[in-house]
């Protein structure tokens, strides 16, 4: 049975939405033998509604990947920040990937900047990987607590136990 990981998307608009479809669909084709996906969206302009905006918090706050699709020549609208804050506050330090996608034009000038600035930050708020395109490979899914990445480190693998047991080399005799 395959892992499911979960794709919370956050777009501006149409455009942006595009980007974001092709981008979760590279996502798909590129890990459909390994990993399932459950993917969410919620546009820029729900997020002004209350419901909206706390029903997206929610379904991000378990997110393995949150994918923001914006337009490079703008900043991120106040009330989206302010969204992305509440969020950050509740999630707490779970691990995870922030993809910060942009839609710059090609005569855009260096505002570009700003709105990746804005998810680069978040990510590292968030103690989250910042990317920008569909990564090589996730070979893992993140650690859900401390107390799961204990565990793992007090497992011991035959492999590990092949070399805890394993009779130490005689030692050399100076020459």
């Amino acid at each position: 049975m395959k892992a499911t990981w979960s794709v919370a998307v956050i777009f501006e608009d149409a455009r942006t939405q595009e980007t974001a479809i092709t981008f979760c669909d590279s996502l798909v084709r590129r890990f459909w033998a390994e990993l399932e996906f459950d993917v969410s969206w919620w546009a820029f302009k729900g997020l002004e509604r209350p419901e909206a905006a706390e029903e997206a918090i929610n379904k991000s706050l378990g997110a393995d990947v949150v994918v923001f699709s914006v337009q490079g020549q703008s900043e991120v609208p106040a009330h989206v920040q302010q969204w992305a804050d509440a969020w950050l506050e509740r999630r707490g330090k779970r691990e995870g990937a922030l993809v910060g996608l942009l839609n710059a034009e090609e005569d855009a000038k260096p505002e570009p900047v700003r709105a990746q600035g804005f998810l680069r930050h978040l990510a590292h708020r968030a103690g989250m990987d910042f990317l920008t395109e569909v990564p090589q490979n996730l070979v893992n899914r993140f650690p859900e607590t401390l107390e799961s990445c204990s565990e793992r480190a007090h497992h011991v693998t035959t492999v590990l136990d092949g070399i805890l047991h394993r009779p130490a080399p005689a030692p050399r005799s100076p020459t």
